[in-house]
C-alpha cells in the first residue's frame, strides 16, 4: 500500500529521521579533532536525549489575534499549554512586523497581542522570512518540535525546519480542511474557478501532510477525510481549545435576543448572517416581533453592515470581550451553509452556557447530538422553528445549556488538550 501511494511506512519514516539526526552530528576522526571536545558535541542532539530538548517553534501566518478569530484563539491556547509544560516557545510569523501592524490595526494593538503572547510563555517573536531564518539558525539545536499552523505556513517552513533541525518532530496543524471548505463553497455557488483553487489547495495540504511527521486535524471527520485521500498519513486530532468561563447567574426568562459572532474576513460567516436575515429572521419576527438579533465580529463588509437597516437587527462590530453578549442573549445561531473544520463560535457559545441552533455544517465535527447538546436544522422554516422552541421553552433551554457546557468541558477544555499535546510531543 505504501509503495503504491509513494509513501514511506511509518517505521521507515522514524528510521529515516534517526538517520538524519545522526547525519547532522559532527564527524569525529580522531581524539585530536576539535569536534571531539565535549563542549562541541554537547551542542548536538541525539535520539537518546531528544526528550530533554526544551524549545518548540510555533509558526503561523501572523501572531494570533485571539479575540477576533476562533483559529487564533485555539493557537493562543495551545501556546499557553506549551508554556505551562515548561517549554520555551519561539513564535514565527510569515507576516512582517509592518504587515502585522496593518492587520492588527495599530502599533498599540500589535503591542497588546505581543504582550499577551509573552505573558503566556513566548520567548521570541520572529517576523517575516529573514527573522524566521535567524530564529531557526539560533535555536535549531535546542528544538524539540515544530508546530506549523495553516497550509501556506507549513508549505514554506517544513523545508527550513528540516534543514536546521532534521531530528525535530514536525506537527502540521491544518486548522481546518481548507480544500474541503473551498470545494463546498464552489459547489454552492457553481463556481468552476473556485473549484480549481480548491483542487490546488488539496494538493498543498496533502503535500504538507506527507512531509510532516504528524498532521493535526481539528475533528475526527476531517481526519477521516484526509485519510481517505492517503491512508498512509499519520493524523491526530486536537480540537478547539477553550478556557471555561463562568456561566451567568439568573433564569433563562431574563435573557433576550439572538446572537451571532464571527470574523467577516472568513466568507462563510458573511454568507451565514445574510442568509439568516433574509430567509429565516422574517419567519421568526412573524411570531416574536419583540426579538433582537445582534451580530458581532470584525471586518464586516458593506452587505453585512447594511443588515442593520432590517427590523430588529443590530450590527455591533468588533467587541473585545463578548462575555456580556453571551450572558444576556437567549439563543446563539450558527446558520452556516458552507465551511469546514469545527466552528469555534459554537463551542465558545456552549462554553459560556448559551444554547445553540445550528445548521448541519455549523454543528459538524464536534460529535454533538441534535436535541441533547444543541438543536440542528437546515431549511429556513425548520431553523426558525428551532429558534422559537428555545426562546419559548425554559426546560429545553436549561437542558441544552447544561449538556453543551459539559460537552465542551470533557472534549475541548484546556485540560483535555494538555493531555493530547503532551502525547504528540513525547510520543
Amino acid at each position: 500500500m505504501y509503495a503504491a501511494l509513494g509513501q514511506q511506512p511509518p517505521q521507515v519514516a522514524v528510521a529515516r529521521r534517526a538517520q538524519l539526526q545522526h547525519d547532522a552530528a559532527p564527524t569525529v576522526n580522531s581524539a585530536d579533532s576539535p569536534a571531539s571536545s565535549p563542549s562541541v558535541l554537547s551542542r548536538f542532539a541525539t535520539p537518546h536525549d531528544r526528550r530533554a530538548l526544551g524549545t518548540v517553534f510555533v509558526a503561523a501566518d501572523m501572531p494570533p489575534m485571539y479575540d477576533k478569530h476562533a483559529g487564533s484563539l485555539r493557537l493562543r491556547n495551545l501556546v499557553q499549554l506549551l508554556g505551562e509544560m515548561d517549554l520555551k516557545v519561539v513564535l514565527g510569523s510569515l507576516a512582517s512586523r509592518e504587515e502585522f501592524i496593518h492587520l492588527a490595526g495599530s502599533v498599540e494593538q500589535r503591542n497588546r497581542y505581543e504582550q499577551e503572547l509573552r505573558r503566556i510563555g513566548v520567548r521570541r517573536i520572529a517576523y517575516g522570512s529573514d527573522e524566521i531564518e535567524d530564529a531557526l539558525r539560533q535555536t535549531g539545536l535546542s528544538l524539540k518540535a515544530a508546530l506549523l499552523s495553516m497550509p501556506a505556513v507549513a508549505e514554506q517552513l517544513i523545508p527550513r525546519v528540516r534543514m536546521h533541525a532534521p531530528w525535530v518532530t514536525i506537527l502540521y496543524d491544518m486548522v481546518d480542511f481548507h480544500a474541503l471548505r473551498m470545494s463546498r463553497e464552489a459547489q454552492m455557488k457553481s463556481d468552476g474557478s473556485l473549484q480549481v483553487k480548491a483542487d490546488q489547495m488539496r494538493e498543498i495540504e496533502l503535500t504538507n501532510a506527507r512531509t510532516a511527521d504528524v498532521t493535526v486535524a481539528i475533528s475526527d471527520s476531517e481526519r477521516a477525510a484526509l485519510l481517505d485521500l492517503d491512508p498512509a498519513l499519520v493524523v491526530e486530532v486536537v480540537p478547539l481549545v477553550f478556557e471555561l468561563p463562568r456561566i451567568a447567574a439568573g433564569p433563562a426568562k431574563e435573557r433576550r435576543g439572538l446572537f451571532f459572532v464571527g470574523g467577516f474576513w472568513h466568507t462563510p460567516n458573511a454568507d451565514a448572517v445574510i442568509w439568516f436575515v433574509k430567509e429565516i429572521w422574517p419567519l421568526i419576527l412573524r411570531q416574536r416581533a419583540d426579538l433582537v438579533f445582534r451580530i458581532a465580529g470584525s471586518n464586516a463588509p458593506a452587505d453585512v453592515l447594511a443588515l442593520a437597516q432590517r427590523p430588529g437587527v443590530e450590527v455591533v462590530g468588533f467587541v473585545p470581550d463578548l462575555t456580556e453578549l453571551f450572558d444576556r442573549s437567549r439563543v446563539f445561531v450558527a446558520p452556516m451553509r458552507f465551511g469546514a473544520g469545527v466552528k469555534g463560535k459554537v463551542g465558545e457559545s456552549m462554553a459560556h452556557g448559551l444554547p445553540v441552533v445550528a445548521t448541519s455544517i455549523g454543528a459538524e465535527g464536534m460529535s454533538v447530538r441534535d436535541g441533547e447538546h444543541l438543536l440542528v436544522a437546515d431549511a429556513p422554516g425548520a431553523f426558525a422553528d428551532a429558534v422559537l422552541r428555545l426562546v419559548g421553552d425554559d426546560e429545553l433551554w436549561a437542558r441544552l445549556q447544561a449538556n453543551g457546557r459539559k460537552f465542551v468541558e470533557q472534549t475541548q477544555s484546556m485540560a483535555a488538550a494538555r493531555l493530547k499535546l503532551a502525547e504528540l510531543l513525547d510520543g
